[in-house]
Formats: structure tokens, C-alpha cells, sequence
């Protein structure tokens, strides 16, 4: 049996196969990339939320608990210079 010396080529993929390969997952990844970017986005917005509400929340409660009471009103955090001193006591502001 006599081979032909382009034979041992016959296992391989052509030039236009891997491009047209190419082409397809390209688009695919094209149509899928943006819709995972604003999931993760959204999951991150959602997780900063979560992190600003339990430091609000830590807060809040530490700020019971230093003045013995029940509740915010009780507590004193009745006006905007009662809530402006909350914040400046128990949050790092860079700015004011």
C-alpha cells in the first residue's frame, strides 16, 4: 500500500472550518458577554446595597443601646441636626 504524501494531512481541520468556528463563537460570545456584565452588575449593586443597609443598621443599634432606649425616637434622633450628629458619631466622613 502506497501512501500519498498528502494523507497524513486528512485528520486536520481546513483553513476556512477554524474560521468559520471562530466566526460562530465569536458571535455567540458577543450576544452573551453584555447580559453577564449587567447581571454582574446588578449582583454588585445589590451586595453594596446590602453592605450600606447592615452599617446603617449597626449604627442604628449601637446608637440605641449607647443611650438605654427602644426605639431612634426615643433615642433622640427626632430632627436633621440630631441625625447630622448620628452620622458624624458613628460613620468615618471623609467630607463634610
Amino acid at each position: 500500500m502506497k501512501l500519498h504524501k498528502y494523507d497524513i494531512y486528512k485528520n486536520g481541520f481546513t483553513l476556512a472550518e477554524v474560521l468559520v468556528t471562530l466566526g460562530i463563537i465569536g458571535v455567540v460570545s458577543a450576544m452573551t458577554v453584555p447580559t453577564l456584565m449587567q447581571n454582574h452588575q446588578r449582583k454588585t449593586y445589590v451586595v453594596q446595597l446590602h453592605k450600606v443597609y447592615n452599617d446603617f443598621s449597626q449604627a442604628a443599634l449601637r446608637y440605641m443601646t449607647d443611650r438605654n432606649a427602644l426605639n431612634l425616637t426615643e433615642a433622640g434622633l427626632t430632627d436633621i441636626n440630631s441625625a447630622d450628629s448620628f452620622i458624624k458619631t458613628y460613620f468615618k466622613i471623609v467630607k463634610d
